[in-house]
């Protein structure tokens, strides 16, 4: 199912292999978990959780966005950033797999193809890694001299091996810049797209050139398209 770029945890423990499949499932494809900031401890993310009855952000002063309890979730952390926060993002991952079906932690990139690419890291005073990318071109304070090599896969392919339409599988994506390259593909692909229920993107206008600014307008029509074919719950990821 994985390689040896995954890690598996369940239970509170790191397994060797992948779980079995079981049915239908709720996923969460977490791009771009960076050390794990987006979950607390009982297995519900700490960003936009939305209590249904009162109707606002419980965890949060900010916009929130419809988000379910991840309990008993089949999570996916992405984060190719192998320089910095690797033990507190498996220990994010062990604590929450707790509460989980089980917690995958992949140390690759979401792109649009599998290959090696280069991934610059954030060298921000205030701001530290944050804002790590793999667009060279990004107006953020980054390594550039150094970059990491890392490995990205292909998302809608993942997505298509490994759920089906029956699952409930959400997508949250905050890949720094990538996500204008990422999206194009994946939106038409309708086989992948046909798999996700609900896609959260948090974009990066004002740190992106213009060249991949310019694949906005074809996005927002593929999102529109998506969520009057077959109802996709769309927001923007706040944090």
């Amino acid at each position: 199912m994985f390689g040896p770029l995954t890690r598996v945890f369940v239970g509170g423990a790191e397994i060797d292999s992948p779980l079995p499949r079981r049915g239908r499932k709720l996923v969460f494809i977490d791009g771009g978990a960076r050390k794990g900031e987006a979950y607390d401890w009982n297995g519900q993310p700490d960003c936009g959780v939305m209590d249904l009855e009162l109707n606002v952000d419980i965890h949060r002063d900010r916009m929130p966005i419809p988000f379910p309890n991840l309990k008993g979730a089949e999570i996916h952390m992405f984060e190719p950033n192998t320089r910095m926060w690797v033990e507190e993002r498996h220990e994010t991952a062990k604590q929450i797999s707790r509460f989980a079906e089980a917690v995958y932690v992949h140390s690759v990139a979401i792109w649009n193809s599998n290959e090696s690419k280069e991934f610059y890291v954030g060298v921000n005073e205030d701001w530290g890694d944050v804002g790590s990318t793999l667009v060279r071109d990004k107006k953020e304070d980054l390594d550039l001299e150094s970059p990491l090599q890392v490995q990205c896969i292909d998302i809608a392919e993942f997505i298509k091996n490994n759920f089906v339409p029956q699952d409930i599988v959400l997508f949250k994506l905050d890949i720094e810049g990538a996500e204008y390259d990422v999206l194009p593909a994946l939106l038409k692909d309708e086989e992948a797209m046909n798999v996700i229920k609900s896609l959260y993107v948090e974009w990066h206008h004002e740190f992106v050139p213009q060249e991949l600014l310019s694949k906005m307008p074809e996005i927002a029509l593929q999102i529109n398209y998506w969520t009057k074919k077959n109802g996709l719950s769309y927001a923007v990821w706040p944090y």
